[in-house]
């Protein structure tokens, strides 16, 4: 075999095992590169849940699952009690979780936790905290918690400034549940949430997640989507899964396995809300119809789906 032959097989694989190289870097790097951010309303344990069901014994395994089915990055919950955030950090190992009960009591038996859990190994915490969503937005809870906001209950609002332990990039998620049964304290709560976003996290990235109980034609929703801080990742992503199934973009599913053949806009109160810095990173935004089987009956983990974008690090 002539020299100049030889050469240009040694350099032909040198080319090879390059190429091969970098599209296994390629790969590797986009896997490393987008965040699982959900958000999910696992129910709270409710006895009389047990009797048609549903109880958090039976479903406690299978939000777990999908949970670790979905690998969640960072995800925030709202509802349940102390005992079930235990059951769930006891489990998710890989998590950090930190939270707080409404009326900010250890253990409380009547009012709901809300927790952001993170991937410990992805992610630092930086720093934490929290404020009830009621006039002056104070650090414990107010007085007479039942009509504290605005004549509505006031709800507590934790947030957490992470730190992207590969980039070293810094973004803060805040995770609340608004209040059911009164519009002012939905309308008066966005706002108030707003300003204490622009307070705390200044020109940061921000991820706002919650069950906020109400639909896209509500007067809280317009403020948050005119308030030019915070933009409804539905709208921005990419893609929006279900695929063609709009019906399954509801996110209260009353337990049911499958759609309302009805669907109002009341059924999609569940959201992830975006600061500007990721308007062009939602690839998906999807509502997870995870179901499961228990003695030859198809039942849900929780009467609310929960709602996962993914979305590409800055």
């Amino acid at each position: 075999m002539r020299i100049s032959e030889v050469v240009f097989k040694f350099l032909f694989m040198i080319l090879l095992i390059i190429s091969f190289g970098c599209k296994s870097k390629k790969i590797e790097s986009s896997s490393e590169h987008i965040y699982n951010i959900a958000t999910y309303n696992v129910r709270y344990e409710n006895k009389n849940d047990n009797k048609t069901g549903h109880s958090w014994k039976e479903r406690k395994a299978e939000i777990l699952r999908l949970i670790q089915r979905h690998n969640f990055d960072i995800f925030g919950v709202q509802e349940p009690f102390y005992n079930q955030i235990h059951d769930m950090a006891m489990a998710l190992k890989v998590y950090g979780n930190f939270g707080v009960s409404d009326d900010n009591k250890f253990n409380s038996k009547s009012n709901h936790h809300h927790d952001i859990f993170y991937n410990k190994t992805k992610f630092s915490l930086e720093e934490q905290g929290k404020f009830w969503l009621s006039p002056g937005a104070p650090n414990s809870p107010p007085d007479n918690l039942m009509k504290a906001a605005w004549g509505g209950k006031a709800k507590v609002c934790i947030w957490g400034k992470f730190k992207d332990k590969t980039s070293k990039k810094v973004f803060y998620v805040f995770n609340t549940h608004f209040y059911y049964a009164n519009e002012q304290t939905q309308t008066k709560s966005t706002s108030l949430i707003i300003d204490k976003i622009e307070e705390i996290a200044h020109d940061f990235p921000v991820i706002f997640m919650g069950d906020l109980n109400f639909n896209q034609d509500s007067k809280a929703y317009k403020i948050l989507e005119n308030s030019q801080l915070l933009e409804d990742s539905y709208k921005l992503a990419d893609s929006i899964f279900p695929l063609h199934e709009p019906k399954k973009h509801q996110t209260f599913n009353h337990w049911l396995t499958q759609p309302k053949e009805i669907v109002n806009l009341e059924d999609r109160i569940d959201y992830i809300f975006l600061s500007k810095h990721w308007k062009e990173k939602v690839k998906s935004s999807i509502v997870i119809w995870d179901k499961y089987k228990k003695d030859g009956v198809d039942k849900m983990p929780s009467d609310h789906n929960p709602v996962m974008i993914k979305l590409k690090t800055l």
